[in-house]
C-alpha cells in the first residue's frame, strides 16, 4: 500500500479522478487550494504559493479555532467557508472532512461542537 498526496490543476482534476476511480481505497475528497500556481523552470514543474496561499480548509479551521465558540451552526460554518474564499456548496465536503479530522463533531441538526477549543 502507498499513500499519495498530490496537487492537481483544476483542468486536470476530472481526468485524475476518472483514472483513480475503483483503484483507490478510502480516498479523501478533493480540497480546493487557494493561492497555488504551477511554475515551470529548468525542466521541472513546481507548485508555488501566490498571494494569500493556504487551502480553504486550513483557513476555515483557523477561523473555527479563533472563533472561541463552543458550538457552531451550519450558517456560521457556511460563512467561514465563504470568508475563506470557498463556495457555499463546499459545506457538505468540508463537514465530512472536519468530522474525520476531529475538528467539528455533529451534535444535533445544524449544530456542531467545536473540538478545537479543547486544544
Amino acid at each position: 500500500m502507498f499513500e499519495l498526496k498530490m496537487l492537481v490543476e483544476d483542468k486536470n482534476l476530472p481526468k485524475v479522478m476518472w483514472a483513480l476511480d475503483g483503484l483507490v481505497a478510502n480516498m479523501s475528497p478533493p480540497v480546493p487550494v487557494r493561492g497555488a500556481e504551477v511554475k515551470k523552470a529548468n525542466g521541472t514543474t513546481q507548485v508555488v504559493a501566490t498571494n494569500g496561499g493556504g487551502s480553504i480548509q486550513d483557513r476555515v479551521a483557523h477561523a473555527i479555532a479563533n472563533s472561541g465558540l463552543a458550538k457552531i451552526t451550519t450558517g456560521q460554518f457556511r460563512q467561514y467557508i465563504v470568508d475563506a474564499g470557498g463556495n457555499p456548496s463546499y459545506i457538505g465536503t468540508m463537514r465530512k472532512v472536519f468530522a474525520d479530522k476531529k475538528i467539528l463533531k455533529p451534535e444535533e441538526k445544524g449544530v456542531y461542537k467545536n473540538l478545537l477549543l479543547n486544544h
